[in-house]
């Protein structure tokens, strides 16, 4: 009934042409050469915070995820979800080196490396609002460009002052998409009324009685009109998803809770401050799987 989605990366409208940013990037290779080139000026390319009080470390759960998904495609993702893939599995860990150029390599990430883990994932970016900006970049989940994220007056001018792009696939021509989504279900016999409601909660007219104007809910129908929400940005958004081709659902959600919110979260924190190695994170991860 509803979806969120977090492969898509943010960036400051204005200050896009001065860090290369006029367009997007639509190779995985070509994010890469454009986070080297944006470094190489001496301004970090890369906003990046993991700390969310009980939940630290998910955001970094959420790169690693998006990075599968592009490097290895829907099946091998769903995979490792299910554990028929290691965790410690030359993917995993080609993966987190992967992570480890683009976002923790020296000159990469706002702040440095030992600052994310303190760094709060809903206000992470918002140096890139900053003149001259802090970062350029921010791969996080639609839900951040709201209070308590974006800093105010951004949000006041959300279609002016933010873009987006997906995080791109490994050609031009593969769209994979991370996110989440609402459930409804029913849970009694012989109840016409709540077929009713479940049927017209799928359907592309659910939505557009308001609901979608309050920018918080976006709808899983590709069919859905755009137009229908508050801004561009979200009706930017809300395409990345209807033109994927291939959409998955958040990994961490899905796996046993021992991992997904549990060592998972915890050793990317540990790896990301530096405490030990990927290999030694995926291994600990490994390790804590339930039998």
């Amino acid at each position: 009934m509803s979806i969120n989605v977090k492969s898509i990366v943010f960036y400051p409208k204005k200050a896009a042409e001065a860090a290369g940013l006029s367009s997007p990037p639509e190779t995985i290779d070509d994010l890469i050469s454009l986070t080297d080139k944006i470094a190489g000026t001496g301004t970090t390319p890369w906003c990046f915070g993991i700390e969310s009080d009980a939940a630290t470390g998910w955001p970094a759960t959420d790169w690693v995820e998006n990075l599968m998904l592009i490097n290895n495609g829907s099946d091998v993702y769903n995979q490792w979800v299910a554990h028929e893939v290691p965790f410690n599995d030359p993917k995993v860990l080609d993966v987190l080196d992967q992570m480890e150029k683009l976002l923790l390599a020296d000159g990469r990430t706002n702040g440095g490396r030992k600052a994310i883990s303190g760094n709060n994932f809903n206000t992470a970016a918002n140096p890139m609002f900053d003149d001259p900006p802090g970062c350029y970049m921010y791969r996080q989940g639609n839900f951040v460009a709201k209070t308590g994220g974006f800093p105010d007056e951004v949000l006041a001018d959300l279609d002016n002052t933010v873009g987006v792009f997906p995080m791109p696939g490994k050609t031009a021509e593969d769209k994979p998409v991370l996110g989440g989504g609402d459930l409804a279900g029913i849970f009694s016999q012989d109840n016409e009324s709540a077929k009713k409601l479940v049927q017209f909660l799928a359907t592309s007219d659910y939505g557009t009685n308001g609901y979608a104007e309050t920018g918080a809910w976006i709808s899983p129908r590709t069919d859905f009109d755009v137009s229908q929400y508050p801004t561009e940005l979200l009706g930017s958004i809300a395409s990345i998803a209807y033109e994927s081709t291939e959409f998955v659902f958040d990994g961490s959600d899905q796996m046993p809770g021992e991992v997904g919110s549990g060592s998972f979260w915890a050793e990317m924190t540990a790896w990301i401050s530096g405490e030990e190695s990927a290999k030694e994170a995926a291994d600990n991860i490994e390790a804590s799987w339930p039998s």
